[in-house]
């Protein structure tokens, strides 16, 4: 079952194209890493995929991009700072399922679930300060999944974590994907796509 769906996508930034009647097709449930040169366009792919440029023909699940589709998705962007936006990790992962209109005993629920899962429950009083960058990481891997959503998106987010600490995380991401989570990584370092189903490369 195709999960991400693009039919001829043409794409550019003021006369600079960067898709040009580009089409691909993801798997439900697929494991993807997207690698190629600087200016390539494989953040630009993953911002027309959370809708962040508009609709511009990606379908997610059999239906163009609005509001509900984009409650389907995780991203995890490439500053993880930029995940950050409370006083604790708690209240990050709260802050998200109140935009989404949860119920605070859910939320309650969620959080300690995903805590229990990613092994973060000692980091909830922290501030994003206090954390290296391998808690940051995992960190966002929660917020970006505390919602279970059908897809997760990853910007080059593992690059500057140790080999240990991303070895870790590698680990927790396949097994979120054998359990039917899409995701769609995109990687400079080859290694990470070790895991993956399938390693696009995009190019001109």
């Amino acid at each position: 079952m195709v999960m991400i769906e693009i039919n001829n996508l043409t794409f550019r930034y003021n006369d600079k194209f960067i898709f040009d009647k580009f089409s691909l097709n993801i798997k439900k449930g697929e494991y993807v890493c997207i690698t190629g040169p600087n200016g390539s366009g494989k953040s630009t792919l993953l911002k027309l995929i959370s809708g962040l440029l508009g609709n511009n023909n990606v379908k997610i699940d059999g239906d163009y991009i609005d509001k509900n589709i984009m409650k389907e998705l995780g991203v995890i962007f490439d500053n993880l700072d930029d995940m950050f936006l409370c006083e604790t990790v708690e209240d990050d992962l709260a802050f998200i399922l109140e935009n989404l209109c949860y119920k605070k005993e859910l939320i309650r629920r969620r959080i300690r679930e995903i805590s229990k899962e990613l092994e973060i429950t000692n980091l909830l009083n922290k501030n994003y300060l206090e954390l290296s960058g391998g808690e940051k990481a995992k960190v966002s891997i929660a917020l970006s999944l505390i919602h279970n959503p059908k897809i997760l998106l990853i910007d080059e987010s593992l690059s500057m974590i140790d080999d240990n600490d991303k070895v870790k995380i590698l680990k927790i991401l396949k097994e979120k994907n054998k359990e039917g989570l899409t995701i769609i990584s995109v990687i400079h370092d080859l290694r990470e796509s070790y895991l993956s189903d399938r390693l696009i490369v995009l190019n001109d």
